[in-house]
């Protein structure tokens, strides 16, 4: 399974960030990319440099310093300027240039970088900052000459070369920004950290698998760090879209050096991504970290084994008990089981207002569950959304609730108003059409799904959808064979779509391909459906007692699921 190469860059600059230390106020304006507001940079503000002050000096720091923390920078700034030449102090010209780059102000942050550099011009930080204005406003050789000063001077070159990568990487085009940086580590033949983020480079601005290979081969060469640079190789076959080379070389370089923690964790983040549930596990088990319990519990989750995820959870609670995403995880899992005290208990620490959305969202599915539907609807309808995407997340959240207590009219009532104000909203075409297929209303489900393949005519959750549907509830089993052959194409590890596969199989008469399927479905997730599917095949080939001991299983674990119940009444009873 390959991912969008646009996500290089951002791995890039996440990496870049988090080493930025003093540099850090930068930061904000490095990229154009929208994700950077995930990673909450903070412009700091030194303190007053030591200088000696006149009433008129005095007079203009005082005034900047209220004009900054009265939401006025850009006063704030001006005055800096205005003081940072006329006092000829570098620390006043550093302060007014981070804070002209923070908020784009790169007339002023050209002037007071080049006052900067010319007050120190043994600071690295001051050439890097000159490059990093030089950059955004395009005058990207003379950056380049900049960039070359600052890595000369400065003591430990390996941060300030992933700065310069996430700042070229989120304001150059990705050739332009490979043609750079390349030029740039030209300079620097040594610099081991530059040559794997060449590489990085490469793969984002689509070159070849010869000249990525090239640049890797370069990189084994200078480069001493050993996991860094398998897991840049690793990295390399992942996005240049040979997925068995990325596998065989993980297994390979892991069984070799089993203290290779940086390709492990990539490695099993890339198993977890593509869907290989107990290999994921298998690797995130080896992995000592708090992240690696949380990425456990995910799993887990994902796979429908509660209690294992519940166990993973508490487990990363202990180690990071400040962080509130593992509550959400605690809270769906307390609900799923009817612990409803238990879910009580996580939803009200959930006080992040990153979690708002959340915590009301669980707090209804808690009331439906405790109180009433109506009083649940009363609380998700006196939300208000920020925006029409939350809009739409809060009418999924109703109609669900209304499915889950088996009131499908109105589930269904929901989602034909919503989509009178978004009619072409895939998200809730497809809602509607899961709820319309328990109605059995086949018209409905076909319109809504192909509505969603008019516009994404590769999306899988639609071809699933219309493609089991069509092999469960007609007898268009070759039409339901393309639909699903093309959803498993593009998710071909999804336990749902492998089900679909195992069923149309089955309706096909191919038992053998089916038991395949569905086995394969059932390892990837612990599902009442599959477990319905995969007994009932059991059942048709003449291992009866399979199918009784899977289905004993399955309802001991989901008691109330009406798939399950209505296959092994047909056969039991």
């Amino acid at each position: 399974m390959t991912e969008p190469k646009a996500r290089i860059a951002k791995t890039l600059i996440v990496m870049t960030f988090a080493v930025m230390g003093l540099g850090a106020c930068v930061a904000p304006i490095v990229s154009t990319d929208s994700t950077q507001a995930d990673l909450e940079v903070k412009t700091t503000v030194p303190e007053i440099p030591g200088i000696s002050l006149n009433s008129g000096l005095l007079s203009k720091l005082m005034v900047a310093e209220m004009s900054y923390f009265r939401n006025d920078p850009h006063t704030s700034i001006e005055i800096f300027e205005e003081v940072a030449f006329e006092t000829r102090d570098p620390r006043i010209a550093s302060r007014a240039s981070l804070m002209a780059i923070d908020i784009r102000r790169l007339d002023i942050a050209a002037n007071t970088a080049d006052l900067w550099v010319e007050l120190s011009p043994e600071s690295h930080e001051a050439w890097y900052s000159s490059g990093a204005v030089k950059v955004m406003t395009g005058y990207h050789d003379d950056a380049l000459i900049d960039f070359v000063k600052a890595l000369e001077l400065v003591p430990d070159e390996t941060v300030l070369t992933q700065r310069i990568a996430g700042l070229v990487s989120g304001n150059l085009s990705p050739p332009d920004g490979f043609d750079f940086f390349s030029d740039l580590m030209s300079r620097f033949p040594n610099n081991q950290s530059g040559h794997l983020i060449l590489v990085n480079f490469a793969i984002n601005a689509d070159k070849s698998n010869q000249e990525t290979d090239a640049l890797l081969d370069a990189a084994e060469k200078v480069v001493e760090d050993s996991d860094a640079l398998a897991n840049a190789k690793f990295t390399v076959y992942r996005y240049t879209e040979r997925d068995k080379e990325a596998e065989a070389f993980a297994k390979q370089h892991l069984r070799r050096n089993p203290e290779s923690s940086q390709l492990r964790q990539t490695y099993a983040q890339y198993l977890s991504d593509s869907g290989y549930y107990r290999e994921a596990v298998s690797q995130f088990e080896l992995i000592e970290s708090p992240d690696a319990l949380l990425e456990l519990g995910d799993l887990h989750s994902r796979a429908n084994y509660p209690n294992l995820a519940y166990e993973k959870y508490l487990d990363y609670r202990e180690r990071r008990p400040q962080d509130q995403i593992v509550l959400l995880g605690l809270a769906e899992i307390s609900l799923s089981q009817k612990r409803f005290e238990d879910a009580k208990e996580w939803i009200v620490q959930i006080r992040s207002p990153r979690y708002v959305f959340h915590r009301v969202t669980l707090s209804a599915q808690y009331i439906a569950n405790t109180e009433s539907v109506e009083q649940a609807i009363l609380l998700l309808d006196q939300f208000r959304p920020r925006s029409d995407q939350e809009r739409i997340r809060v009418i999924l959240s109703v109609s669900e609730i209304y499915q889950n207590a088996d009131r499908l009219e109105e589930a269904k009532k929901t989602l034909d108003n919503a989509l009178g104000d978004f009619p072409d909203n895939p998200s809730l075409l497809l809602a509607r059409s899961y709820v319309a297929a328990e109605l059995d209303l086949l018209e409905l489900v076909e319109s809504d799904t192909r509505a969603v393949l008019m516009q994404h005519p590769d999306h899988p959750h639609a071809l699933n959808a219309l493609g089991y549907v069509l092999a469960d509830q007609t007898d268009r089993l070759g039409e339901a064979l393309d639909l699903i052959e093309k959803a498993l194409s593009f998710r071909p590890q999804d336990p749902y779509i492998l089900d679909s596969m195992g069923w149309v199989q089955f309706r096909l008469g191919n038992l053998d391909s089916a038991i395949e399927f569905l086995e394969t479905a059932m390892d990837k997730r612990d599902d009442p459906v599959i477990a319905a599917h995969l007994g009932e095949v059991y059942w048709n080939v003449g291992d009866e007692q399979k199918a009784k001991t899977l289905w004993d299983r399955a309802l001991k674990k989901s008691p109330e699921d009406k798939i399950l119940i209505e296959t092994v009444e047909r056969f039991i009873n």
